[in-house]
């Protein structure tokens, strides 16, 4: 009769650890810009159509004809400017979500 346990269960020590099973990936520059621009996007959009909107405002009411029309012009370039971001994101989307099924069609 043998004193040792029948089911003995080797445990791995720290060194077993020190290197990973799996690589993780660092994020592409994809998935930057789509993380930066979207919320941009969404900021600029909604800041060009609050100045428009106080523009039209300031028409209304009878101000200077140049200051409303620089209001509305500036409300014109922060909405064009958050649309072209908004472009840039959803082509970064895309981007990432191609390079991602790439990787794990290989």
């Amino acid at each position: 009769m043998s004193l040792e346990p029948e089911n003995v269960v080797d445990i791995p020590v720290a060194e077993d650890f020190s290197e990973p099973t799996h690589r993780r990936r660092t994020p592409s520059r994809h998935y930057y810009k789509w993380i930066i621009f979207s919320p941009l996007s969404m900021i600029l959009v909604s800041s060009g159509i609050c100045v428009i909107i106080e523009a039209y405002d300031m028409k209304s009411h009878g101000s200077i004809f140049v200051s409303w029309l620089l209001m509305g012009l500036a409300g014109l370039i922060l909405l064009n400017i958050g649309l072209a971001f908004l472009g840039e994101s959803i082509k970064s989307k895309i981007m990432l979500d191609l390079r991602k099924k790439r990787s794990k069609s290989r």
